[in-house]
């Protein structure tokens, strides 16, 4: 499991902006994962602030990402929504399977404990 603090201020709509670094979006979809969605985008920014990106076929399940500024090592990152949470400005990458069912049950068991 890997987290990532968001620095951006979420703006008054709610969500983050769109960093300048983004070269384009192409097939934007926006849906009930809009704030996790720019959450995304705009820690990609903040790791990589000197490379340029675009987003591709983003649908309800994820997008793709593609580096525009290097052309002989283009990298290519599949985002899938289900391997991110967000707690406030955390964004929390789950890498496996079992990272994610383990920090699914967590929280379960911690919200019924809260009750």
């Amino acid at each position: 499991m890997k987290t990532h603090l968001i620095k951006s201020p979420i703006q008054d709509n709610g969500i983050w902006g769109t960093p300048l670094n983004l070269f384009k979006i192409e097939d934007n979809y926006w849906d009930k994962d809009d704030l996790l969605h720019s959450a995304i985008i705009i820690s990609f920014s903040e790791v990589f602030p000197d490379n340029n990106f675009s987003i591709y076929w983003c649908d309800k399940k994820g997008f793709f990402v593609r580096f525009e500024d290097e052309i002989k090592n283009r990298r290519i990152f599949s985002i899938k929504y289900n391997h991110y949470r967000l707690e406030d400005n955390k964004l929390i990458i789950l890498e496996s399977d079992e990272e994610r069912i383990n920090y699914d049950r967590y929280n379960k068991l911690i919200s019924i404990l809260n009750d």
